[in-house]
């Protein structure tokens, strides 16, 4: 492979891994033979953006994940901490009672 082979390869192997499409690749690829950088600037800085867009969007995710964990852990913090205890009845309803404080179970994720 000869020098100009080497960076093609890695030319095309870079616009790959940075998420370029197809027609992303082709389109650079012929503004590059006709010498138009600023056609060129313009698909990476295109692709850039949406590549941030899709990061600021998995970033909001995230953070809505993690605030449903921390409220759930929250949840089962206290629960531990009170000095009561849901039981089920034999008829399907729930009533509190003070708990022993030895032995208790926690079926706070049962129904």
């Amino acid at each position: 492979m000869n020098k100009n082979q080497e960076k093609d390869f890695l030319l095309l192997r870079n616009l790959k891994d940075a998420g370029c499409n197809a027609e992303q690749i082709e389109k650079f690829l012929q503004l590059r033979r006709t010498g138009k950088t600023g056609g060129q600037l313009r698909i990476l800085s295109e692709q850039r953006e949406l590549l941030l867009e899709n990061l600021h969007e998995s970033q909001q995710k995230i953070d809505s994940l993690d605030y449903l964990l921390y409220s759930m852990k929250a949840n089962l913090s206290r629960r531990k901490n009170e000095p009561y205890e849901n039981i089920r009845t034999g008829d399907g309803n729930a009533v509190r009672r003070q708990s022993s404080g030895t032995n208790r179970k926690d079926n706070s994720h049962e129904q």
